[in-house]
């Protein structure tokens, strides 16, 4: 008696982002061999982008291009068949959600910067966009004068995420204190 070697159809992967799908679960291809005993096996070509855990989960380790093959076992009258799907996992946005600095008094003269949050774990860098009246160095601002100042806040793609950055605008205001006007600074 021949063996029928089993036709695998239905099997796809959607795109999937590093840092939101972390994991997910693969579904069964169809096939023409439906006897119980047909099980899938699943297994990835490069588990530096995704690795299999237990029987269907697939576990994003990095972004690439990994390749997954759905093999069904042997069973009365059905050799084994194998079938693949290309998973992509796209980099991460980098996101800096919260870079705001409050107003500061020109008679402070600096303060020392604090990383806003990010989803990136690479450095975050500092630029100073209004050289006129602030300037960086290392991380203390100082103020050169009275006015509007801009600090971008940024970081460098890597492996893993997107290039990102995020702009604090705040104002360096003077200590005068108006007659008349109880608690104004200007």
């Amino acid at each position: 008696m021949s063996l029928i070697t089993p036709t695998l159809t239905n099997f796809s992967i959607a795109t999937r982002t590093y840092g939101v799908d972390s994991s997910f679960q693969l579904t069964d291809p169809s096939s023409n061999n439906i006897n119980s005993e047909a099980t899938f096996s699943y297994s990835s070509n490069n588990p530096y982008v995704a690795d299999i855990s237990g029987i269907r989960t697939v576990i994003i380790r990095n972004t690439g291009e990994a390749t997954i093959t759905a093999t069904q076992t042997a069973t009365t009258g059905y050799t084994t068949a194998q079938i693949t799907a290309v998973l992509t996992v796209n980099k991460a946005t980098t996101v800096i959600p919260d870079f705001i600095i409050s107003s500061k008094e020109i008679k402070d003269g600096s303060f020392n910067l604090i990383d806003p949050i990010s989803n990136n774990p690479t450095v975050i860098m500092y630029q100073v966009l209004t050289p006129t009246t602030i300037s960086l160095s290392n991380r203390t601002i100082t103020f050169l004068q009275v006015g509007r100042a801009q600090i971008r806040a940024f970081q460098d793609a890597s492996t893993n995420y997107t290039a990102g950055s995020a702009i604090a605008t705040f104002d360096i205001l003077s200590s005068i204190v108006r007659v008349g006007t109880q608690k104004r600074i200007d």
